[in-house]
């Protein structure tokens, strides 16, 4: 069975939507602290963030490097992703480790 990070990098909705009715954790960390919401983020599936953010998922978790959906979504240039993170108050002012 596929993680909830392997899922949402992959734009899986139902296998989320499966692994959360299980009981699994919306944001379930890696070993690099990154969530769902990174994965699906730094992989461009605005569908996914979308069903991560309707379930739950937090906005302003910052991995290991100390980067949040919102840093990854301004790297990639996603517009699309990086509104649905605003609407759903991801903090445009959080630092990140990087510098």
């Amino acid at each position: 069975m596929l993680t909830i990070h392997q899922a949402a990098k992959e734009g899986k909705i139902e296998v989320m939507r499966d692994l959360i009715k299980r009981g699994i954790n919306v944001d379930a960390q890696t070993s690099d602290k990154s969530t769902a919401l990174h994965y699906a983020t730094s992989n461009q599936q605005d569908t996914a963030v979308r069903f991560l953010l309707e379930n739950g998922a937090s906005v302003n978790i910052a991995n290991a490097r100390g980067l949040t959906p919102l840093h990854v979504a301004a790297n990639t240039g996603n517009d699309i992703i990086i509104i649905l993170l605003l609407e759903a108050s991801a903090d445009p002012n959080a630092r990140d480790n990087v510098y």
